[in-house]
Protein backbone atom coordinates (compact mmCIF):
# COMPACT_ATOMS: atom_id res chain seq x y z
CA UNK A 1 0.00 0.00 0.00
CA UNK A 2 2.86 2.37 0.80
CA UNK A 3 4.56 1.58 -2.50
CA UNK A 4 1.62 2.80 -4.56
CA UNK A 5 1.73 6.51 -3.52
CA UNK A 6 5.48 6.47 -3.97
CA UNK A 7 5.12 5.11 -7.50
CA UNK A 8 2.46 7.72 -8.30
CA UNK A 9 4.74 10.52 -7.06
CA UNK A 10 7.65 9.17 -9.07
CA UNK A 11 5.45 8.90 -12.13
CA UNK A 12 4.17 12.44 -11.72
CA UNK A 13 7.70 13.67 -11.18
CA UNK A 14 8.93 11.92 -14.31
CA UNK A 15 6.04 13.31 -16.40
CA UNK A 16 6.61 16.80 -14.99
CA UNK A 17 10.32 16.53 -15.67
CA UNK A 18 9.79 15.35 -19.23
CA UNK A 19 7.23 18.09 -19.88
CA UNK A 20 9.61 20.72 -18.50
CA UNK A 21 12.46 19.31 -20.56
CA UNK A 22 10.27 19.37 -23.68
CA UNK A 23 9.32 23.01 -23.04
CA UNK A 24 12.97 23.98 -22.53
CA UNK A 25 13.98 22.19 -25.73
CA UNK A 26 11.14 23.86 -27.65
CA UNK A 27 12.09 27.31 -26.36
CA UNK A 28 15.75 26.64 -27.19
CA UNK A 29 14.83 25.49 -30.69
CA UNK A 30 12.67 28.58 -31.33
CA UNK A 31 15.38 30.87 -29.96
CA UNK A 32 18.03 29.30 -32.17
CA UNK A 33 15.82 29.08 -35.29
CA UNK A 34 14.30 32.56 -35.14
CA UNK A 35 16.40 34.54 -32.68
CA UNK A 36 19.95 33.53 -33.60
CA UNK A 37 20.39 31.46 -36.78
CA UNK A 38 18.86 33.99 -39.24
CA UNK A 39 21.39 36.61 -38.19
CA UNK A 40 24.33 34.39 -39.09
CA UNK A 41 23.49 35.09 -42.73
CA UNK A 42 25.99 37.53 -44.27
CA UNK A 43 28.05 37.43 -41.05
CA UNK A 44 31.14 36.35 -42.98
CA UNK A 45 30.65 39.06 -45.61
CA UNK A 46 32.36 42.46 -45.15
CA UNK A 47 29.04 44.30 -45.23
CA UNK A 48 28.50 46.70 -42.31
CA UNK A 49 25.16 47.35 -40.69
CA UNK A 50 23.33 47.90 -37.40
CA UNK A 51 23.37 45.04 -34.89
CA UNK A 52 20.12 43.03 -35.08
CA UNK A 53 17.97 42.28 -32.06
CA UNK A 54 16.86 38.63 -31.70
CA UNK A 55 13.55 37.97 -33.46
CA UNK A 56 13.06 41.65 -34.39
CA UNK A 57 16.25 42.33 -36.34
CA UNK A 58 16.43 46.08 -37.00
CA UNK A 59 12.67 46.71 -36.86
CA UNK A 60 13.15 48.99 -33.88
CA UNK A 61 15.45 51.28 -35.86
CA UNK A 62 13.15 51.07 -38.88
CA UNK A 63 10.10 52.11 -36.81
CA UNK A 64 11.91 55.25 -35.62
CA UNK A 65 11.68 56.44 -39.22
CA UNK A 66 8.23 54.97 -39.92
CA UNK A 67 6.83 58.30 -41.13
CA UNK A 68 9.84 59.04 -43.34
CA UNK A 69 11.48 55.91 -44.77
CA UNK A 70 13.80 58.05 -46.93
CA UNK A 71 15.45 59.33 -43.74
CA UNK A 72 16.00 55.73 -42.62
CA UNK A 73 18.02 54.95 -45.74
CA UNK A 74 19.84 58.29 -45.56
CA UNK A 75 20.84 57.41 -42.00
CA UNK A 76 22.16 54.02 -43.17
CA UNK A 77 24.16 55.72 -45.92
CA UNK A 78 25.76 58.22 -43.54
CA UNK A 79 26.49 55.63 -40.84
CA UNK A 80 27.56 52.55 -42.80
CA UNK A 81 28.52 53.78 -46.27
CA UNK A 82 27.23 53.08 -49.77
CA UNK A 83 26.35 49.42 -49.10
CA UNK A 84 24.96 48.08 -45.83
CA UNK A 85 22.84 45.21 -44.55
CA UNK A 86 19.78 45.25 -42.33
CA UNK A 87 17.33 42.69 -40.95
CA UNK A 88 13.59 43.32 -40.91
CA UNK A 89 12.46 40.64 -38.52
CA UNK A 90 14.45 37.60 -39.59
CA UNK A 91 14.78 38.67 -43.24
CA UNK A 92 18.15 40.02 -44.43
CA UNK A 93 18.31 42.94 -46.88
CA UNK A 94 21.23 44.61 -48.64
CA UNK A 95 20.85 48.35 -49.16
CA UNK A 96 23.10 49.96 -51.76
CA UNK A 97 23.57 53.12 -53.80
CA UNK A 98 26.49 51.68 -55.79
CA UNK A 99 25.61 52.11 -59.52
CA UNK A 100 27.64 49.08 -60.63
CA UNK A 101 26.03 46.76 -58.09
CA UNK A 102 22.58 48.05 -59.01
CA UNK A 103 23.36 47.47 -62.70
CA UNK A 104 24.39 43.88 -62.01
CA UNK A 105 21.19 43.17 -60.09
CA UNK A 106 18.78 44.90 -62.48
CA UNK A 107 20.47 44.11 -65.81
CA UNK A 108 23.51 41.79 -65.91
CA UNK A 109 22.23 39.10 -63.52
CA UNK A 110 18.58 40.07 -63.66
CA UNK A 111 17.32 36.45 -63.91
CA UNK A 112 18.81 35.67 -60.51
CA UNK A 113 16.61 38.25 -58.80
CA UNK A 114 13.09 37.22 -59.74
CA UNK A 115 11.61 37.16 -56.24
CA UNK A 116 10.14 40.31 -54.80
CA UNK A 117 10.13 41.28 -51.15
CA UNK A 118 6.52 42.42 -51.20
CA UNK A 119 5.21 45.68 -49.77
CA UNK A 120 2.61 46.99 -47.36
CA UNK A 121 -0.13 46.69 -49.96
CA UNK A 122 0.52 42.95 -50.26
CA UNK A 123 -1.23 42.32 -46.93
CA UNK A 124 -4.50 43.39 -48.58
CA UNK A 125 -4.78 41.14 -51.64
CA UNK A 126 -7.39 41.78 -54.32
CA UNK A 127 -10.26 39.29 -54.13
CA UNK A 128 -11.84 38.22 -57.41
CA UNK A 129 -13.99 35.16 -58.11
CA UNK A 130 -12.85 33.39 -54.95
CA UNK A 131 -9.14 33.92 -55.55
CA UNK A 132 -6.62 36.37 -54.06
CA UNK A 133 -4.37 38.42 -56.32
CA UNK A 134 -1.37 40.63 -55.59
CA UNK A 135 0.28 43.21 -57.81
CA UNK A 136 3.33 42.36 -59.89
CA UNK A 137 5.50 44.16 -57.31
CA UNK A 138 4.54 41.48 -54.76
CA UNK A 139 4.68 38.46 -57.09
CA UNK A 140 7.56 35.98 -56.79
CA UNK A 141 9.44 33.42 -58.87
CA UNK A 142 7.90 32.14 -62.09
CA UNK A 143 4.65 34.04 -61.47
CA UNK A 144 6.57 37.32 -61.41
CA UNK A 145 8.56 36.38 -64.53
CA UNK A 146 5.41 35.48 -66.47
CA UNK A 147 3.61 38.68 -65.54
CA UNK A 148 6.63 40.85 -66.20
CA UNK A 149 7.13 39.28 -69.62
CA UNK A 150 3.51 40.09 -70.43
CA UNK A 151 3.67 43.67 -69.14
CA UNK A 152 7.07 44.76 -70.47
CA UNK A 153 6.09 45.09 -74.18
CA UNK A 154 2.98 47.05 -73.15
CA UNK A 155 5.03 49.80 -71.55
CA UNK A 156 7.15 50.96 -74.45
CA UNK A 157 7.95 54.65 -74.78
CA UNK A 158 5.63 54.98 -77.78
CA UNK A 159 2.65 53.46 -75.98
CA UNK A 160 3.23 55.48 -72.85
CA UNK A 161 3.33 58.66 -74.92
CA UNK A 162 -0.26 57.98 -75.98
CA UNK A 163 -1.33 59.15 -72.52
CA UNK A 164 0.27 62.56 -73.00
CA UNK A 165 -3.09 64.30 -73.74
CA UNK A 166 -4.48 63.10 -70.39
CA UNK A 167 -1.47 64.46 -68.51
CA UNK A 168 -1.50 67.70 -70.50
CA UNK A 169 -5.15 68.32 -69.69
CA UNK A 170 -4.45 68.03 -65.97
CA UNK A 171 -1.39 70.31 -66.10
CA UNK A 172 -3.39 72.95 -67.99
CA UNK A 173 -6.01 72.87 -65.24
CA UNK A 174 -3.23 73.33 -62.68
CA UNK A 175 -1.83 76.30 -64.62
CA UNK A 176 -5.32 77.85 -64.72
CA UNK A 177 -5.71 77.40 -60.96
CA UNK A 178 -2.34 79.02 -60.25
CA UNK A 179 -3.15 81.91 -62.58
CA UNK A 180 -6.46 82.39 -60.75
CA UNK A 181 -4.72 82.55 -57.38
CA UNK A 182 -2.14 84.96 -58.78
CA UNK A 183 -4.80 87.28 -60.22
CA UNK A 184 -6.62 87.38 -56.89
CA UNK A 185 -3.42 87.81 -54.90
CA UNK A 186 -4.26 84.75 -52.78
CA UNK A 187 -1.77 82.64 -50.85
CA UNK A 188 -1.86 78.97 -51.76
CA UNK A 189 -0.45 75.71 -50.38
CA UNK A 190 1.55 74.46 -53.38
CA UNK A 191 1.90 70.94 -51.98
CA UNK A 192 -1.88 70.59 -51.84
CA UNK A 193 -2.17 71.69 -55.48
CA UNK A 194 0.40 69.17 -56.64
CA UNK A 195 -1.15 66.39 -54.54
CA UNK A 196 -4.43 66.93 -56.37
CA UNK A 197 -2.64 67.11 -59.71
CA UNK A 198 -0.88 63.83 -59.01
CA UNK A 199 -4.11 62.11 -57.99
CA UNK A 200 -5.93 63.42 -61.06
CA UNK A 201 -3.19 62.26 -63.43
CA UNK A 202 -3.10 58.80 -61.83
CA UNK A 203 -6.86 58.30 -61.97
CA UNK A 204 -7.02 59.42 -65.60
CA UNK A 205 -3.97 57.51 -66.85
CA UNK A 206 -4.57 54.30 -64.88
CA UNK A 207 -8.35 54.09 -65.21
CA UNK A 208 -9.13 56.48 -68.05
CA UNK A 209 -11.57 58.36 -65.82
CA UNK A 210 -12.21 61.98 -66.79
CA UNK A 211 -12.06 63.35 -63.24
CA UNK A 212 -11.51 66.96 -62.22
CA UNK A 213 -9.95 66.52 -58.80
CA UNK A 214 -8.41 69.99 -58.84
CA UNK A 215 -11.86 71.59 -58.92
CA UNK A 216 -13.45 69.27 -56.39
CA UNK A 217 -15.09 66.89 -58.87
CA UNK A 218 -13.27 63.64 -58.18
CA UNK A 219 -16.23 61.42 -57.34
CA UNK A 220 -16.30 58.18 -55.34
CA UNK A 221 -13.23 56.76 -57.02
CA UNK A 222 -11.20 59.75 -55.85
CA UNK A 223 -12.51 59.55 -52.28
CA UNK A 224 -11.67 55.85 -52.02
CA UNK A 225 -8.25 56.39 -53.59
CA UNK A 226 -7.56 59.02 -50.92
CA UNK A 227 -8.58 56.53 -48.23
CA UNK A 228 -6.14 53.97 -49.65
CA UNK A 229 -3.27 56.45 -49.69
CA UNK A 230 -4.00 57.53 -46.11
CA UNK A 231 -3.95 53.89 -45.06
CA UNK A 232 -0.44 53.32 -46.38
CA UNK A 233 1.12 56.67 -45.42
CA UNK A 234 1.24 58.82 -42.29
CA UNK A 235 -2.38 58.20 -41.39
CA UNK A 236 -2.04 54.42 -41.50
CA UNK A 237 0.11 53.35 -38.56
CA UNK A 238 -1.97 50.17 -38.16
CA UNK A 239 -1.29 48.93 -41.70
CA UNK A 240 2.36 50.01 -41.60
CA UNK A 241 2.89 47.87 -38.52
CA UNK A 242 1.16 44.91 -40.19
CA UNK A 243 3.25 45.47 -43.32
CA UNK A 244 6.50 45.52 -41.37
CA UNK A 245 5.52 42.33 -39.57
CA UNK A 246 4.76 40.76 -42.94
CA UNK A 247 8.27 41.70 -44.09
CA UNK A 248 10.01 40.13 -41.15
CA UNK A 249 7.74 37.21 -40.30
CA UNK A 250 6.25 35.69 -43.48
CA UNK A 251 4.72 32.79 -41.53
CA UNK A 252 2.36 35.33 -39.89
CA UNK A 253 0.95 36.48 -43.24
CA UNK A 254 -2.38 34.56 -43.05
CA UNK A 255 -3.10 36.19 -39.67
CA UNK A 256 -1.93 39.63 -40.85
CA UNK A 257 -4.08 39.45 -44.00
CA UNK A 258 -7.11 38.60 -41.86
CA UNK A 259 -6.42 41.55 -39.56
CA UNK A 260 -5.91 43.92 -42.51
CA UNK A 261 -9.33 43.02 -43.94
CA UNK A 262 -10.95 44.87 -41.03
CA UNK A 263 -9.35 48.19 -42.01
CA UNK A 264 -10.98 51.12 -43.82
CA UNK A 265 -8.18 50.85 -46.37
CA UNK A 266 -9.27 47.33 -47.27
CA UNK A 267 -12.86 48.50 -47.88
CA UNK A 268 -11.59 51.35 -50.05
CA UNK A 269 -9.41 48.97 -52.08
CA UNK A 270 -12.38 46.65 -52.58
CA UNK A 271 -14.39 49.57 -53.97
CA UNK A 272 -11.60 50.40 -56.44
CA UNK A 273 -11.26 46.72 -57.36
CA UNK A 274 -14.99 46.38 -58.10
CA UNK A 275 -14.97 49.56 -60.17
CA UNK A 276 -11.96 48.25 -62.10
CA UNK A 277 -13.60 44.87 -62.76
CA UNK A 278 -16.68 46.59 -64.16
CA UNK A 279 -14.55 48.77 -66.42
CA UNK A 280 -12.44 45.82 -67.64
CA UNK A 281 -15.51 43.71 -68.45
CA UNK A 282 -17.14 46.61 -70.28
CA UNK A 283 -14.05 47.22 -72.41
CA UNK A 284 -13.63 43.53 -73.24
CA UNK A 285 -17.22 43.41 -74.46
CA UNK A 286 -16.67 46.48 -76.64
CA UNK A 287 -13.62 44.87 -78.24
CA UNK A 288 -12.30 48.05 -79.90
CA UNK A 289 -9.40 49.38 -77.83
CA UNK A 290 -8.24 52.03 -80.28
CA UNK A 291 -10.08 54.81 -78.46
CA UNK A 292 -8.76 53.92 -75.02
CA UNK A 293 -5.34 55.37 -74.18
CA UNK A 294 -4.60 54.48 -70.58
CA UNK A 295 -2.71 51.94 -68.47
CA UNK A 296 -5.78 49.80 -67.89
CA UNK A 297 -6.24 49.27 -71.62
CA UNK A 298 -2.53 48.58 -72.07
CA UNK A 299 -2.81 45.79 -69.51
CA UNK A 300 -5.97 44.38 -71.11
CA UNK A 301 -4.18 44.24 -74.48
CA UNK A 302 -0.83 43.10 -73.03
CA UNK A 303 0.51 39.82 -74.42
CA UNK A 304 3.77 37.88 -74.11
CA UNK A 305 5.37 37.93 -77.58
CA UNK A 306 6.62 34.33 -77.23
CA UNK A 307 3.96 32.46 -75.24
CA UNK A 308 0.99 34.70 -76.18
CA UNK A 309 -0.02 34.63 -72.52
CA UNK A 310 -2.25 37.43 -71.24
CA UNK A 311 -3.22 38.78 -67.83
CA UNK A 312 -6.35 37.60 -66.05
CA UNK A 313 -8.91 40.12 -64.78
CA UNK A 314 -7.74 39.59 -61.19
CA UNK A 315 -4.12 40.25 -62.16
CA UNK A 316 -5.05 43.42 -64.07
CA UNK A 317 -7.01 44.77 -61.12
CA UNK A 318 -4.16 44.00 -58.68
CA UNK A 319 -1.65 45.74 -60.97
CA UNK A 320 -3.96 48.73 -61.44
CA UNK A 321 -4.04 49.20 -57.65
CA UNK A 322 -0.24 48.78 -57.57
CA UNK A 323 0.23 51.52 -60.19
CA UNK A 324 -2.24 53.69 -58.31
CA UNK A 325 -0.18 53.43 -55.09
CA UNK A 326 3.24 53.60 -56.73
CA UNK A 327 2.29 56.55 -58.90
CA UNK A 328 1.06 58.66 -56.01
CA UNK A 329 4.02 57.75 -53.81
Amino acid sequence: GRQRPKMVVEWLFSVSFLASLLVVLLITFCWYSFGYKPYLYLRDQPIPGPKPTPFLGNLGLFMKFADDSASFYTNLLKTYGNTSRIFLGTKPFIVTVEPELIRQVTITHFDNFSSRIGNNASIIPIEYEGKSYKGVASAVGEVWKRRRNILTPAFSGLKMKQMEPLIKASTLRLAAKIAEFADNGEKVEVLNLYNKLTMEVILSTVFGRAVDVQNGKGGELYENAKAVFRGFTKGGTYLRILGILAFGFPFLNPLLVSLARWSKTSRAMNFIAKASVGLIEKRRKQGDSSQQKDLLQLMIDACDDETKATLSTGEIVADAVTFLLAGYE
